[in-house]
Parts: structure tokens; sequence; C-alpha cells
């Protein structure tokens, strides 16, 4: 009963709003200015490893954003700015 209960309060979690818009248009969007930049942010490649594995979805590995992962790269889905035709900060602040 124990391992039930705490799997449907992950479950619960897992669809909170705040999950997904802080992985989704939070981490990621961060996750990839830091790879435009070239830094290295191992909490947030820790973070996503953990979220991508509670998720049961695939959207970095080897600490890059997968550029092709359908988990990742939908409209509306992030934020990431390439999703929306910005390749580049330069593509983001002009």
């Amino acid at each position: 009963a124990i391992k039930y209960h705490m799997r449907h309060e992950l479950d619960v979690f897992i669809k909170l709003c705040c999950f997904l818009d802080d992985i989704f248009y939070g981490i990621s969007i961060t996750k990839w200015m830091e790879e435009q930049f070239d830094i290295a942010t191992p909490i947030i490649d820790e973070i996503l490893n953990w979220a991508q594995s509670v998720r049961k979805e695939e959207f970095i590995h080897n600490n890059k954003l997968i550029q092709d992962s359908p988990d990742l790269m939908k409209q509306f889905k992030t934020g990431i700015p390439v999703v929306y035709g910005f390749k580049s900060i330069k593509d983001c602040v002009d």
C-alpha cells in the first residue's frame, strides 16, 4: 500500500504545472543558453536527467539537449528558442 501511495503522489506531482513549466519553460531554456555560451551547468544537467527519468521522456544526453527530441522540440511544450526559429543568442536579441 505504501509503494502504491508513493507512486500515486509522484504521478500527481509530475502532472503539476510547476513541474512542467519549470522543466520546459525554465531549466531547459537556461540549458539551451548555457550551451550557446559553452558554460558547464552540472546541477541543471542533474535536474534534467532526473526529470527525464521520472517523466519517461528524453531531452538530454551526455549533458546536451537532444536537438531532435520529440519530447523537447515541440511548439508550446517548451520555450527553447530553437523551437521557434531562433538559432543563436544573437537571434534572440535582434
